[in-house]
């Protein structure tokens, strides 16, 4: 345990005619995954629209990833927003993410 925070930020980017879209190379998750307070931050087209998640949470998940018709680069994930989840991770709701900057704890002590 380091006590360090690791957090990935990633934007959205119009691709293939979906908004908001983003790609993430399974190395990069894994390697966030193995840190105790690892995060990724999506941000969603500006500042206010953001999910929080950790990523361990993001790489259990992706036992559930359903790739589109366009087979993902090598080693890289795509995601594209689709109501509240992933068009990729159909089942899995992002509601609990969605501006939750509370879910990384140094951000909880500083708002206490």
């Amino acid at each position: 345990m380091d006590g360090k925070i690791h957090v990935f930020f990633t934007d959205s980017k119009a691709h293939w005619e979906k908004r908001p879209w983003f790609d993430m190379k399974l190395s990069d998750i894994s390697d966030l995954a193995t840190c105790e307070a690892g995060f990724v931050v999506f941000v969603l087209g500006d500042e206010e629209n953001f999910l929080v998640i950790p990523a361990a949470t993001l790489k259990a998940e992706l036992k559930n990833y359903r790739p589109g018709p366009r087979a993902m680069a090598e080693g890289r994930y795509h995601f594209n927003l689709h109501g509240r989840t992933f068009e990729q991770l159909p089942t899995w709701d992002l509601k609990p993410y969605a501006q939750n900057w509370e879910l990384i704890p140094a951000l909880q002590k500083l708002s206490t």
